[in-house]
């Protein structure tokens, strides 16, 4: 199951603990020199005990090279791969996981 279908399905609540597993995936990647460059709620699963796992690495490239296939989320598309990009994403991931705590969802 994606994040996305998660965030979407009523049966599952979604807490800020995943934000937190997405921020180690991203930390672990930048210390290998990487940026994934398209993280959103489709690239990201879970594993049985609902560990966030990070998918789709066809964007991710050594920071400071240029991006071959544009990453980012749906209105930004990024040209070069930085950790940035990939905190910019988990920004919003928080805030659709935040807005939905708001709405009583989780």
């Amino acid at each position: 199951m994606t994040l996305e279908d998660r965030l979407l399905d009523r049966g599952h609540t979604v807490g800020r603990h995943v934000c937190l597993g997405i921020r180690r995936g991203i930390q672990h990647l930048h210390r290998l020199g990487l940026s994934h460059n398209d993280i959103n709620p489709y690239n990201i699963m879970f594993k049985s005990d609902g560990t966030p796992v990070l998918i789709d690495f066809d964007s991710c490239a050594y920071i400071g090279e240029k991006l071959h296939k544009g990453g980012g989320w749906e209105d930004q598309i990024y040209e070069y791969a930085s950790p940035a990009n990939d905190y910019a994403a988990l920004k919003k991931i928080e805030e659709i996981i935040d807005s939905q705590r708001e709405n009583g969802r989780a």
